[in-house]
Parts: C-alpha cells; structure tokens; sequence
C-alpha cells in the first residue's frame, strides 16, 4: 500500500467510525456477522462441526485437539458470515441499513 492509498483508507475509517458514533449500536457490534445469504446482521452461532456425537473430552483425548467449530448465522444457519470488525463488512451493513430506512420512511 502506498501513502495515498493508506490515507484514503484512514479517510474511509474515520467517515465510517463518525456514522457508527450517530447511529446506537450495542457494545458487543464489533463482535457480529453479516450473513451473505440472509443479510441478518448479529452473533453467530457456534456448532461442532465433526463427531458431534462424541463428548469433547473424549474427542481431546483421542485426537490431542478440540473439535473443530463453525459459526452460523441464527436466522438461516449458513456458515458464510462476515465479521463486523472489517472495514468493508461494517460499510456493506451502513448501506443496507440506510436503504432500509429510506424505503421504509417514503
């Protein structure tokens, strides 16, 4: 990245954290996903994704590791979910919710 492309980034942040400010958000926003099928925007749910039918402890001491989990989305259940802690995630969601005002308010 050079200068200019990190100081238009930076631009695009600060525009993007200054929209977050006037909007109420809850605490934990940060930690949410947008599913890409649904378009629901929240927590994700966790699943174990293999063996689910042996205890965890068991599965540890046979494999030496944790099952392996996924996140899926609460609404659905795809696990094509996007985290709010990126840039461009955050500003796909701002789109959304200012077309869904707009539609909603005419």
């Amino acid at each position: 990245m050079d200068r200019a492309h990190v100081n238009d980034f930076i631009k695009r942040v600060v525009r993007q954290y200054l929209r977050l400010q006037e909007t109420d958000l809850p605490d934990d926003f940060l930690l949410w996903h947008l599913c890409t099928e649904c378009g629901h925007a929240g927590r994700e749910r966790l699943y174990r994704s293999e063996m689910r039918w042996l205890p965890a402890g068991v599965f540890r001491l046979l494999f030496c590791r944790a099952p392996a989990i996924i996140g899926r989305c609460e609404r659905c259940g795809s696990s094509r979910l996007l985290p709010m802690h990126d840039v461009a995630t955050r500003e796909h969601y701002l789109t959304q919710m200012t077309c869904s005002t707009t539609t909603t308010a005419q």
